[in-house]
């Protein structure tokens, strides 16, 4: 009779001294999820799985799991160094899209895909494109333009560069 409820836990059965056909001593090794009940005051066991074919890292793993051991030590495994606000970049570029934006700058392309990462930015944090190329170095642009599918910071550079020369100009001017 096999029983549904209880906890599993893994049983390594290791079989050493048999000797093949060509004389060759031979050690046979097999783990199993097991599930030990008593059944008329008689302890029974139900094998739930034969896990031997996974590699034994992986068996290892299952047991200190099933034993309740923490597998990955949380505060070991992951140091936030910090926490970039994306989500009003998320939302700009989604109302964007629904409100048909994209159509209007033009045909899909790169081009399309620079102006739209210019106007988002602007719409996120409201400047010249100065200012804009000013921030591109810091998270909420970098993630407009990956929200863009532009591929990086030097194409806000690239398609603000002739204003910036024009900024510059100006200031030698004076």
């Amino acid at each position: 009779m096999t029983r549904n409820g209880g906890k599993v836990h893994v049983v390594r059965v290791r079989k050493t001294g048999y000797v093949d056909k060509q004389g060759r001593e031979r050690d046979y090794s097999s783990a199993y999820l097991r599930r030990t009940y008593r059944e008329a005051g008689k302890v029974k066991n139900e094998t739930v799985a034969n896990i031997s074919a996974l590699p034994d890292h992986v068996i290892d793993l299952i047991d200190a799991g099933l034993k309740g051991q923490q597998l990955v030590p949380a505060a070991q495994a992951v140091t936030i160094a910090a926490s970039l606000p994306h989500g009003h970049v998320a939302a700009a570029h989604a109302m964007a899209k629904k409100l048909g934006l994209p159509a209007l700058l033009g045909p899909a392309g790169r081009r399309r895909d620079l102006a739209l990462a210019l106007v988002i930015s602007r719409v996120v944090k409201p400047g010249s494109t100065v200012a804009s190329l000013r921030r591109a170095s810091t998270a909420a642009d970098s993630i407009v333009v990956v929200y863009t599918s532009a591929p990086g910071r030097a194409l806000l550079r690239q398609a603000a560069r002739r204003p910036v020369r024009r900024v510059d100009e100006c200031q030698r001017l004076r």
